[in-house]
């Protein structure tokens, strides 16, 4: 223990002192920097007669260093004498003067001069050694004028035995490639997520990738081709990237790496290329910089930004253990595995005279290509197993299984081999081989059947229609076993998997579990039928199934017009959003699906806290510009149909927005109608949508108001927040993201161990306070004689022994830090309903390595959140802590190796909360300076 505390001890002292000096490397500029500037806001104030541009350039970078200055200019000649207003610098967080601006334009100035819009250069220098510039200007329109907006999607094809060829799916006549080759998603992180910028995408090499610039919009009218154009900023050197996506392009909407949806693409000619490979984790990644200006009628133009950084994606090797094989000289399947039943996953039987001879193992392993399958190495392992002398690195190798003798019927041998690529990548996969004498079980599912869709069919035939398909399966078992049952929607007769991909209905099986199952029956458009495939296997005690397909036929019966308005979506303040309509009915014709008509209504919000625990609309809401008739209800109840011109395209099948950022609010609902009409001979029909946008903290299943005592670390900081006040916690505190938290208790605690006696004057009071040995009701000093004793869960017997107990106060007793969870345990951890897993502490409460899951009788269920202490000492604690340390000089340093130490792990916080925590925006450490929090 004295060492670890001495090595922690240096470890923070070389935190507080080290300082790295430059090297000359650093000080040569390899590129000069790049200019980029955008109008972020144009605000006209009439009472005030003025307009105020708001300039923003911190979307500049410099490939091989940073930014130094920042310089803005009128270029308009007619305004060339007004100022610009640059942000002031900001030291502590290292950003120079101007990085963002400001410039007003009196109403009379513009009536005098006549000129409409506001051109500006930005030019930015650098940090080098001799320092480099470059510029860039941007325009403003004072009048309005179009929106630019960049959409990203990229998409890795499927795995080739997945794809069907020839396989309309969706009925256009044409084998689309974007939509039914290309089906995985490609996007590692988008914008805002993994540290990302608002503006930049991750993606996978090998993506089929789109730019588009549609979302755009101009509040005078639709935008004309003519009114895109884009400007590729900047490229990495790779050939691979960079040829398959244009520099200079005017007049599309969009930019893509595929030539022609109708030609199935290549590596080379239509995606991002493979790159290529690198030892580690990792390869350097790419970067593409692309700008999007978009100019309406009248000359107005705006711009937006978006960065494409495209990542290798070295995947381990994998590797299977083949059924194993009693005979591999047979000449059937049948015969080389006689003896042998599968029992489940990676698990088989093995009869008691089978395993008297040698069972041979195949495992056969795949890397990351060719080269690197054909120099895997093998390693097995397991009880009774001789790998065989002949093996060599490769895809494939074998080993011989033997039982021991003596060995009785039930007994169980775990073999495993893993595979090691050349770059050290590796997998594994293991098999277990019970010793069993087994007859497998016998599964009869139903014949086949054909029925009508919908409302207007069934099976069994009845009057009237059930509209549900009843599937009665017989199970057998010739050793009289226990059997357990299970029905599952199939791709085919096989009994193949469900693919990804798979277009039909996925059916809604209940009684799955059951020799009995339904389902009720889906729509089926006219002129057409589906077939689908449902699964019956009946298992035994010892794992062994069987299993028979029954084919169900829908055909198309008299159907109606129905509006599906999608699936409820849950979002992030001030997202972007779109809705999904579609239809459902009869139709067939071309020309009958083209007239129905499509109508998008907003009718409602759910907050939570509810709306009558606030204003209506608060002073930032108002700012904001939200007045009553958008998200917020009319005088008289009711909502504008557009939610006040802030859902677009609202006759359209795919109308948008973006998520309002409303303050006050945990969450809120918001409800949209689609109604679907227009068809002669059909009444129109109307559907419900909900998007629930989530701002702050929110904790699911919270059960009461003494919640985050009971199941977390407690004290003032961390009591229930009841924003509502009906008596149930909301969250369990925090005044910032649950990773900042996080950092603070860590450093917190790191302080107590390198100054146990300051800590324990915290806890205990001073040494010499008179009131020590006095009675508790006169103890006044430490935080031991505040904490709250009337807690539930602490036994009378815990509490007589803590440190803030009779004993504990006499010696002034501190207990150590709780150890740090065992990584090999954490996915053990499961507690009901309530404690999902070893991180819900971390997801729930104050969060750090003392608060994960307590599992004490190691029986796999957390007992508790609340430490290895009484819940009154873990508060005592708390409150130490905090007293002790939160203005400790050393705090600040001590905070951000915490921060640094946490890395990169995500805690449920919002990627908009994440960039503005304390381990986001690090300052240099000043004696005594707190911890700043952020609003609730």
């Amino acid at each position: 223990m004295r060492r670890s505390l001495v090595a922690l001890s240096g470890l923070l002292a070389g935190l507080l002192g080290l300082a790295i000096p430059q090297t000359a490397a650093q000080e040569e500029t390899q590129f000069p920097p790049v200019a980029i500037a955008v109008v972020t806001a144009v605000t006209p104030d009439q009472q005030a007669g003025r307009t105020t541009v708001a300039l923003d350039g911190s979307r500049s970078f410099d490939p091989s260093g940073s930014i130094a200055k920042y310089e803005w200019e009128v270029m308009t000649e007619a305004y060339a004498n007004l100022p610009v207003a640059h942000s002031p610098a900001d030291a502590d967080n290292d950003i120079p003067a101007g990085r963002t601006a400001t410039f007003v334009l009196l109403d009379r100035t513009l009536a005098d001069r006549g000129v409409h819009s506001v051109e500006f250069r930005l030019t930015v220098t650098d940090d080098g050694r001799p320092a480099a510039s470059s510029s860039t200007t941007v325009v403003a329109n004072i009048n309005h004028g179009p929106t630019a907006e960049i959409t990203v999607t990229a998409k890795l094809p499927a795995p080739r035995s997945q794809q069907l060829t020839g396989f309309d799916d969706n009925g256009n006549g044409v084998v689309d490639e974007n939509e039914e080759r290309y089906t995985v998603e490609g996007v590692i992180a988008g914008p805002g997520e993994n540290d990302n910028l608002d503006y930049e995408w991750d993606i996978r090499e090998g993506t089929l990738l789109v730019v588009d610039g549609s979302a755009s919009s101009d509040p005078d009218g639709p935008l004309p081709a003519s009114a895109f154009s884009w400007t590729r900023l900047y490229h990495s050197d790779v050939a691979s990237v960079t040829a398959s996506l244009p520099g200079d392009t005017d007049g599309v909407r969009s930019l893509s790496t595929d030539e022609d949806p109708d030609v199935v693409g290549s590596t080379t000619s239509e995606t991002v290329g493979r790159l290529p490979f690198v030892r580690g984790n990792i390869a350097d990644p790419y970067y593409l910089y692309y700008q999007l200006t978009v100019t309406d009628g009248h000359g107005a133009t705006s711009t937006a930004v978006v960065k494409i950084v495209v990542r290798d994606a070295h995947d381990n090797p994998t590797v299977e253990i083949l059924h194993p094989e009693s005979d591999p000289d047979a000449s059937t399947a049948a015969d080389r595995r006689e003896g042998i039943q599968p029992a489940g996953e990676n698990r088989y039987l093995i009869s008691p005279e089978t395993a008297e001879d040698p069972v041979i193992l195949t495992a056969v392993g795949t890397g990351d290509g060719s080269a690197r399958t054909r120099l895997l190495k093998h390693t097995w392992s397991g009880p009774a197993l001789e790998p065989d002398e002949d093996n060599r690195p490769g895809a494939r190798t074998t080993a011989v299984f033997t039982a021991p003798e003596g060995f009785r019927e039930g007994d169980s041998f775990v073999i495993s081999v893993e595979v090691v690529d050349s770059s050290e990548f590796s997998g594994s996969t293991s098999v277990e081989l019970v010793i069993a004498e087994n007859l497998a079980p016998i599964a009869l599912a139903p014949d086949d059947i054909d029925t009508p869709d919908g409302t207007n069919g069934g099976f069994p035939v009845s009057d009237p229609p059930s509209g549900r398909v009843e599937l009665n399966g017989l199970g057998f078992d010739p050793d009289n076993d226990d059997m357990t049952f299970r029905w599952e929607q199939v791709r085919n007769s096989a009994g193949d998997e469900l693919l990804a991909t798979y277009r039909g209905p996925r059916l809604s099986l209940a009684g799955a579990d059951t020799d009995t199952a339904s389902f009720p029956l889906p729509e089926v458009t006219t002129g057409t039928r589906y077939i689908v495939y449902v699964q019956f296997t009946a298992t035994d005690s010892w794992g062994v199934s069987d299993s028979d397909v029954v084919e169900i036929i829908i055909h198309d019966g008299d159907d109606d017009l129905r509006a599906i308005a999608g699936v409820d979506q849950r979002v992030s303040s001030g997202s972007f959003v779109r809705l999904r309509g579609r239809i459902n009915s009869g139709l067939i014709s071309d020309a009958a699906i083209a007239s129905v008509s499509y109508e998008w209504a907003y009718v409602g919000i759910e907050t939570l806290p509810r709306t009558e625990h606030r204003p209506a609309i608060t002073e930032a809401e108002a700012d904001e510009g939200f007045t009553a008739g958008e998200w917020f209800p009319n005088d008289d109840g009711s909502y504008s149909p557009t939610a006040g011109g802030r859902l677009k395209t609202v006759s359209g099948r795919y109308p948008y927005f973006d998520a309002p950022r409303l303050h006050g609010f945990n969450s809120v609902k918001l409800i949209f109608t689609l109604t679907v009409g227009g068809v002669t001979g059909q009444q129109d029909h109307t559907d419900t949508v909900a998007v629930t946008v989530v701002g702050g903290y929110f904790s699911g299943v919270i059960d009461g108001p003494d919640y985050c005592a009971n199941r977390s670390l407690g004290g003032p900081a961390t009591y229930p927040v009841d924003s509502d006040k009906d008596g149930v916690a909301d969250i369990c505190a925090l005044d910032t993201t649950r990773r900042a938290a996080i950092a603070r208790q860590n450093a917190l605690e790191r302080l107590a161990v390198i100054n146990p006696d300051d800590f324990e004057a915290a806890l205990h009071g001073p040494p010499d306070d008179p009131d020590t040995d006095a009675d508790e009701s006169d103890r006044t000093k430490g935080t031991c004689y505040s904490a709250p004793k009337d807690l539930p869960g602490d036994t009378a017997e815990a509490l007589e022994a803590d440190s803030c107990g009779p004993k504990g106060v006499r010696d002034r007793r501190v207990s150590s830090p709780p150890a740090p969870i065992d990584p090999a345990k954490a996915g053990l951890f499961f507690s009901g309903p309530v404690i999902t897993g070893p991180a819900f502490c971390t997801n729930l409460g104050l969060g750090g390595q003392p608060l994960y899951a307590l599992d004490r009788d190691g029986d796999g269920i957390a007992d508790t959140c609340s430490l290895a202490y009484t819940r009154r000492e873990a508060v005592a604690r708390h409150n130490a802590l905090e007293a002790a340390f939160a203005d400790h000089p050393q705090f600040p340093a001590a905070l951000a190796a915490a921060c640094t130490a946490l890395g990169t792990l995500d805690f449920g916080d919002s990627p908009a909360a994440l960039a503005a925590d304390r381990c986001s925006r690090p300052t240099t450490p000043q004696p005594g300076q707190p911890l700043p929090t952020a609003p609730n």
